[in-house]
């Protein structure tokens, strides 16, 4: 399931998955529910929503799919834990494409997993 992250007006992001990106009707008026995150948003207040993948940022920490933490050392990213190991990209397929969530990407994948 791919994932979206719908960004307020206010900057604040929020990540939903494809399914409620589908249901939205952005020409429509008034409130948008979501129910798995128990709340409602106001629809002209939403300044756009893209798929996850294509909004990169500067990070320094990141995080694969396991939950293992990496950071960003001389601009490579080390495991946290001991970052004096060199990683081998054959083990760490999404270091190697550069595809580590940032901690609230992975947090909100783990609600989307529980739910």
């Amino acid at each position: 399931m791919k994932n979206y992250i719908l960004q307020m007006m206010s900057g604040t992001k929020i990540m939903i998955t494809e399914e409620e990106t589908n249901s939205i009707n952005l020409s429509s008026k008034g409130f948008l529910t979501i129910q798995r995150l128990n709340g409602r948003i106001n629809i002209s207040s939403i300044e756009f929503i893209l798929p996850s993948s294509a909004i990169q940022s500067k990070m320094n920490e990141g995080y694969n799919s396991k939950g293992e933490k990496f950071i960003k050392k001389f601009g490579e990213w080390r495991l946290a834990r001991d970052p004096s190991l060199n990683l081998s990209m054959q083990y760490y397929p999404e270091v190697a494409k550069d595809q580590l969530m940032s901690k609230e990407e992975f947090n909100s994948q783990k609600l989307l997993k529980d739910a």
